[in-house]
């Protein structure tokens, strides 16, 4: 049986590499890949409708969210979006554009924006991404994505 591996993948977004993910949750945080420069937006709800396609009236199925936009709801499908995990570690030198990662080659730092030179190590992207949905600012912190070198193999 084939196990879907959530994967990962670099994104330039204002000047810097980013690490985004397309495993869409309501209360995300998303951005549209057809408007990266628009604000994050959060998905409210999550849904899915079939739609007929084709002269043949073959089926397929759309997985769409409902966005909050200012004063009003829009309806997209959820592989036009995608949320932002964190910055990609400036040490990540071999690191390019649309590369994608698996969770295992992926280790996650949370850095106050007061104390920038502490971070705190060994948070799971889960645990991330609960904080993140918690902390009241969570502008006060950036998550800093470390890769594993494929040469060294350890994290940068």
């Amino acid at each position: 049986m084939e196990q879907n591996i959530q994967m990962y993948k670099a994104k330039l977004i204002d000047g810097k590499l980013m690490l985004i993910s397309t495993d869409i949750q309501v209360g995300d945080k998303v951005r549209s890949f057809n408007y990266p420069e628009q604000e994050e937006r959060e998905v409210l709800n999550l849904r899915t409708s079939k739609k007929l396609v084709g002269a043949k009236d073959h089926s397929e199925i759309y997985h769409l969210a409902d966005i909050q936009y200012p004063n009003e709801v829009n309806t997209a499908a959820v592989s036009n979006f995608f949320k932002i995990i964190g910055k990609i570690s400036p040490e990540a030198t071999w690191v390019t554009e649309n590369q994608e990662f698996n969770p295992e080659e992926i280790e996650f730092l949370l850095y106050c924006n007061k104390h920038p030179d502490e971070s705190i190590y060994g948070y799971s992207l889960d645990e991330i991404e609960k904080w993140k949905k918690l902390n009241p600012k969570p502008e006060k912190y950036k998550v800093i994505c470390e890769i594993k070198c494929p040469t060294c193999k350890n994290f940068h």
